[in-house]
């Protein structure tokens, strides 16, 4: 009797105990979304619920875009532009643009993700009398994620556009940025705020009536990107 009622204290103690210990553990941190599975708004992966806003400052110029996830794997939005400097060749030339945004998430394979993303705008710039631009770019966007949180940026984007000029009589010119590699750094700080650097660079094709020249398109933008 006497083994039987310290085997039955024993016993009460330990379920005690556990109890205790149970109550006061605290509960596990929320995982951060990121990386291999979370939103995004430079990388393969899409916004995929809710909405997002993004701004970067550098070279050309400024920008803000907003974003809405249509579907899972198709967002939706706009892209605000002030550039001090031209898109085609690397010098001087301000204009604000104004530019539809389509992306469409191509694969997601955990590491590695694509979507297509179109861009179609319109423009006005401020040099040689003024003009106005209609863009009409294409990219093919890619991310590799190592770690949760990080997207490592690669890509290929053309963009086609057409010039015509207000000043000197006029005129029309079409325009050929080809931006190849397009590396970048994709980081989400919380699971609502990313930091975001990327870049862009490769040969600028512009054909007019008095002849054609290739110059160097390059574009060097850092900013913070927001979803809600």
């Amino acid at each position: 009797m006497h083994r039987r009622l310290v085997s039955l204290l024993a016993v009460a103690m330990f379920c005690a105990s556990s109890v205790v210990l149970a109550e006061e553990a605290p509960p596990p941190p929320p995982p951060l979304e990121g990386g291999s599975g979370g939103w995004s708004v430079y990388s393969g992966h899409t916004v995929h619920s809710g909405s997002a806003f993004a701004a970067e400052l550098g070279w050309p110029g400024i920008n803000a875009s907003f974003l809405h996830a249509a579907g899972s794997n198709f967002d939706i939005g706009a892209r605000f532009t002030f550039n001090y400097g031209t898109e085609i060749t690397f010098g001087i030339a301000p204009a604000m643009n104004l530019h539809a945004l389509l992306r469409f998430g191509l694969l997601d394979k955990g590491l590695f993700s694509m979507a297509l993303q179109a861009e179609p705008g319109l423009g006005f710039f401020f040099t040689a009398g003024g003009g106005m631009v209609i863009f009409i770019p294409v990219a093919l966007q890619m991310g590799i994620h190592p770690i949760r949180p990080l997207a490592i940026l690669l890509g290929i984007e053309l963009r086609p556009q057409i010039i015509i000029g207000f000043g000197g009589g006029g005129g029309a010119a079409f325009g050929m940025p080809m931006l190849f590699v397009n590396p970048g750094v994709e980081y989400e700080l919380t699971n609502n705020v990313a930091l975001t650097f990327r870049m862009a660079f490769g040969p600028g094709i512009v054909a007019a009536g008095n002849g054609s020249g290739v110059g160097f398109s390059f574009r060097a933008l850092m900013g913070v990107a927001f979803k809600f």
